[in-house]
């Protein structure tokens, strides 16, 4: 994008806002998250620059979401990124652009490794997700494919130094 594409794009938030904002049908708190959805807990958002507790609880919330799924879509100018590297960025960032409590329970609600998903291990071993974990995400209940043993990630010790590698397209 050229710089002025790019202030036009920065504008959004304000015409979503603008559009929406006699609606009767939404609360004020959904008109005010839609307008901060891209304010950042450092002040390095836009369109106000509003930083910390200047931004509405669902302005953070809808931000998380909406990072989490601009990252996992595909877009003209790349290819979508895993649910996982999605995942490691919103972490990395958390209490800097991003409130880490509010991504703490993002990541409780969706599935970094879907159920079915086909995934690698640092051993080698290729498995398939049978059961995710709230309050550890990045290490599911899997089953060999092989030997259908259960390898579970989070709670057999027998696994501590083993993770997914990638997953298997």
């Amino acid at each position: 994008m050229t710089k002025e594409e790019f202030r036009l794009i920065k504008k959004h938030p304000l015409y979503g806002y603008n559009k929406l904002k006699d609606a009767t049908e939404l609360s004020s708190l959904t008109k005010v998250g839609v307008l901060q959805h891209h304010e950042r807990c450092d002040g390095s958002g836009y369109p106000n620059g509003l930083k910390g507790d200047e931004i509405s609880m669902f302005g953070k919330i809808i931000a998380v979401a909406d990072t989490y799924d601009a990252m996992t879509s595909v877009r003209s100018y790349r290819p979508a990124f895993s649910s996982v590297e999605a995942y490691e960025f919103l972490i990395g960032d958390g209490n800097t652009r991003y409130d880490l409590q509010i991504i703490e329970k993002f990541t409780k609600c969706i599935a970094i490794y879907p159920v079915g998903t086909l995934v690698k291990l640092t051993d080698g071993t290729k498995a398939i997700v049978v059961k995710n974990y709230s309050d550890n995400p990045l290490r599911p209940l899997l089953r060999n494919i092989e030997t259908n043993e259960m390898i579970d990630l989070q709670c057999d010790g027998r696994f501590l130094n083993i993770c997914i590698k990638n997953v298997i397209e």
